[in-house]
């Protein structure tokens, strides 16, 4: 006999009781989780959690880059910790850069992360990167 799991949510533990929608998530629903991470995020003006839940899901299943960027940086604006920030700010520039493929807003989304962050261990090696790019981009 074989046995077949629906998933729930009911026993996911979690930053948020946001299980309800990941079991959308482990069911297929992809497109029904974003409209539900939406109203979350619409609901709750503090809620990073699922901002960044929702770039995943379009990264990963609803092929949609730019709604990872948008969610990225809502996320961005809405965690309190400065270095959660960065860190959302990278995925958005990792989206820019590596899905999306646009080198000049990879350059402007790099500008903008050195100018706010400035004390990112890795400044260094992202000035470096958006040189690189310039040049590849604009010529030596």
């Amino acid at each position: 006999m074989t046995r077949v799991l629906w998933p729930t949510g009911d026993s996911t533990p979690g930053d948020k009781p946001l299980s309800h929608i990941e079991a959308m998530v482990a069911r297929g629903d992809y497109q029904g989780a974003a409209t539900a991470y939406d109203r979350e995020i619409a609901a709750d003006p503090t809620d990073y959690w699922s901002c960044e839940r929702l770039a995943m899901l379009a990264r990963s299943h609803l092929a949609d880059p730019e709604l990872a960027v948008q969610s990225f940086r809502q996320a961005e604006q809405r965690v309190p910790e400065p270095r959660r920030r960065a860190g959302y700010a990278l995925l958005a520039l990792g989206v820019l850069r590596d899905d999306i493929r646009d080198e000049g807003r990879a350059i402007v989304e790099l500008r903008r992360i050195l100018t706010t962050y400035p004390g990112l261990p890795n400044a260094d090696a992202l000035r470096r990167e958006m040189e690189d790019l310039r040049t590849r981009r604009f010529g030596g």
